[in-house]
């Protein structure tokens, strides 16, 4: 926090942890009994956390999608976001300092991941099984088709040509979607774990397998797909990537398990990276090339390995991150993350150092609403920091303009007002997730709004 001016002090950057008491010098700050991961009354540890840069460089912009950012899919400048109860959300990067929302598509489901090819986006729903949308108009996608596939939630999914690889939480699933129209299941294989992740080489899917760690399914033949490998490795495995014979495979608090799999019906585990912290915990793992990116979602913190050697990586610099990671996605010089709640962030890879703080842009407008969930009303406050004209807007999740609250000239300082929730016809609206857009002189928030009825 800047406190040059005692009155109007600010928020320049933010670290994420459990810290009872802080103090600093020499730019240097002391977070006492911050590590807490599980236990209130274990695991008591200091954080030194240098703050002499408090300003970050690698954060190049960010976008808060309304729902809960799983992963993250590129096409052209075009970002496909898994967005949880919200659907596929569609945004543009063409300028990553200023993502800018095109669309988005409401599915029933919890998406957890997307495939996208050319104009066609291949959805993983959750426990609606596989969506195929037209995303030829990301501003009005338009879904093809929808297949249930009849197991408890789908995570991820892979594609091979014209055949879908699914990971269906006990199973896996391979879906003939030749015409994307008309997609058809061809067979399913039973999994030991709960299968989370899957990647593909052509003819063998191999799966981040939960508990059960690794398991090699062969569908060479789509309709009779059959489990030939498992490997048993203590953690809790949630993510795979595979680069030629090696697979690197994210295994929680076992770290990241490296495999070669040129006998794919004897994998052999070639080596044990462990968290660099004791109690990190990595669920996931990206390959660009020779660098593979691997994410700590307890330490909040982004890896870089040098593979060139595949059975030995080698660390070569990471930075802390001040958000839990679920995915990432590296194209150019820029790294994309899916932060969860907190949506989509944008990094510049040319910036990131050893232990180079990453950090939420600071909050404009200081907008909060209570209560939140809410019924039947809920009251929305804001700070000015000049006067102008502000706009106030809620929409639904996608995109629709609900109601306009208020447009009109105000004062600069706190400001407030009511949302009974009812649209601009004043019906009262639907249970579920809304968005409250406020703008003004040119800078522009927003807040997520839960309607529970």
């Amino acid at each position: 926090i800047n406190v040059s001016s005692l009155q109007d002090p600010f928020l320049i950057s933010s670290y994420s942890c459990q810290a009872r008491s802080a103090s600093f010098a020499n730019g240097i700050a002391w977070l006492i009994a911050s590590n807490i991961p599980w236990d209130y009354y274990s695991n008591n540890e200091f954080e030194i956390i240098d703050i002499s840069n408090s300003q970050n460089p690698a954060l190049l912009g960010s976008y808060d999608t309304p729902g809960t950012a799983y992963s993250v899919s590129k096409e052209g400048s075009t970002l496909y976001i898994a967005d949880g109860e919200s659907g596929l959300q569609i945004i543009n990067i063409q300028n990553p300092l200023n993502p800018v929302w095109l669309g988005s598509f409401d599915t029933w489901g919890t998406v957890r991941s997307s495939h996208v090819t050319g104009n066609t986006a291949y959805v993983a729903d959750g426990y609606y099984g596989l969506r195929i949308i037209d995303v030829t108009d990301p501003q009005n996608p338009v879904q093809l088709s929808y297949l249930e596939t009849g197991g408890p939630t789908v995570y991820s999914i892979a594609l091979e040509d014209t055949i879908a690889i699914l990971a269906n939480g006990w199973s896996i699933k391979t879906i003939d979607v030749s015409n994307p129209q008309f997609p058809v299941l061809l067979g399913s294989c039973n999994t030991p774990g709960q299968a989370n992740y899957v990647v593909t080489d052509g003819t063998k899917a191999f799966i981040a397998d939960g508990n059960s760690g690794l398991c090699v399914v062969n569908f060479i033949n789509p309709q009779y797909p059959v489990q030939i490998a498992s490997w048993y490795t203590g953690g809790n495995a949630t993510c795979v990537s595979l680069h030629g014979n090696y697979i690197y495979m994210a295994d929680g608090e076992e770290g990241l398990q490296v495999f070669n799999v040129a006998n794919p019906y004897t994998p052999i585990l070639a080596c044990t990276v462990p968290p660099l912290h004791g109690t990190g915990n990595i669920v996931s793992c990206y390959l660009q090339g020779n660098l593979l990116f691997v994410s700590d979602n307890w330490w909040n913190e982004i890896s870089v390995y040098d593979i060139s050697v595949p059975q030995t990586p080698v660390l070569l610099n990471g930075f802390a991150w001040n958000l839990s990671t679920n995915a990432m996605l590296v194209s150019g010089d820029a790294l994309y993350t899916a932060n969860g709640e907190y949506g989509l962030n944008i990094h510049d890879l040319n910036m990131v150092d050893v232990d180079d703080p990453v950090q939420i842009p600071p909050s404009t407008f200081q907008m909060r609403n209570y209560p939140n969930p809410f019924n039947p009303e809920t009251t929305i406050s804001y700070t000015l920091p000049a006067s102008g004209m502000v706009s106030l807007e809620i929409f639904n999740s996608r995109g629709q303009l609900v109601i306009s609250l208020l447009q009109e000239v105000q004062t600069a300082g706190e400001h407030s007002l009511i949302w009974k929730g009812k649209d601009d016809n004043g019906k009262s609206v639907a249970s579920g997730l809304y968005l409250c857009r406020i703008a003004c002189n040119g800078k522009h928030e927003t807040r997520k709004l839960l309607l529970l009825k």
